[in-house]
């Protein structure tokens, strides 16, 4: 197995064992984005009578906003690995979703959906050019490809950037492998790269309100993936001068206790 194969596979485990694990938290904090996602995509599409495919659909909030709209004759089939994160997305009842435990990997339709979906999944990604494929495959002639992702402005990437390489010493080796160091314009010509065609693109900005840099850092290293999988494999014996590190970093990155969380939507046509 190469590198490249090891480090998505490593992803897939702990992306599966951390959504599940904090399916609810994340629901709670990106419930603004969510309504957002689908204010916009009502707005850019309509949605009427498309037949979509959600790469990684999660809880299910941005369907469950949709849903109140009333929206008729819409088929959505999504895909997640993260049981935690569809038993929430079922408990939605939302009658025309139809919700498969599938890697995006896994995935053969072919000139099928009007319309794919994918929020939060490419950046993830080892190699997001696999996703983006699928996603060509599966699409029929001029169909939309609808992608949402957090933005390399994004202060909580900043942070972390800045962060690594002061704590990179006390840091065990890890498989995983992201492209969160893509910045937003390289992700958008990934994809016209593979056939596509950019229509329309917006950037969002929301923010999360803390107590105190206490609270961020806690934040951190308690909720998020970060946090889980790479700063608490810090060997005990340094995570005191550590902390001490990271309380330094948010406090050059960000004045008050406040994470502005950066998100841009692109609408793309299979050439």
């Amino acid at each position: 197995m190469s590198h490249l194969a090891r480090a998505q596979q490593e992803n897939i485990r702990v992306y599966r064992e951390y959504y599940s694990k904090f399916a609810e938290d994340y629901e709670e904090r990106t419930r603004q984005e969510a309504k957002i996602i689908a204010d916009t995509m009502i707005k850019w599409t309509g949605l009427n009578c498309l037949k979509i495919l959600d790469l990684g659909v999660g809880t299910g909030s941005v369907w469950n906003h949709v849903y109140s709209k009333g929206i008729p004759h819409i088929h959505v089939i999504g895909l997640d690995i993260a049981p935690g994160m569809l038993k929430m997305a079922k408990k939605k009842r939302i009658s025309w979703l139809e919700l498969l435990e599938m890697r995006v990997e896994d995935l053969h339709q072919t000139n099928y959906f009007d319309m794919v979906y994918a929020h939060g999944l490419l950046k993830h990604c080892a190699d997001p050019a696999i996703a983006v494929q699928k996603a060509s495959k599966a699409l029929i002639d001029h169909g939309k490809f609808f992608v949402g992702d957090i933005s390399i402005e994004d202060d909580a990437l900043e942070i972390i950037r800045r962060l690594t390489p002061k704590i990179r010493a006390y840091l065990k080796p890890s498989e995983r492998k992201s492209s969160f160091y893509l910045a937003d314009h390289e992700l958008v010509r990934l994809i016209e790269k593979l056939g596509f065609r950019t229509q329309r693109y917006e950037k969002f900005v929301h923010s999360l309100r803390f107590e105190s840099f206490e609270h961020i850092k806690d934040f951190f290293t308690n909720k998020m993936m970060f946090g889980l999988y790479t700063y608490k494999a810090i060997p005990l014996r340094y995570r005191k001068q550590c902390d001490e590190i990271f309380l330094e970093t948010l406090k050059e990155v960000i004045e008050k206790p406040i994470l502005q969380r950066s998100t841009f939507i692109s609408l793309f046509e299979k050439s």
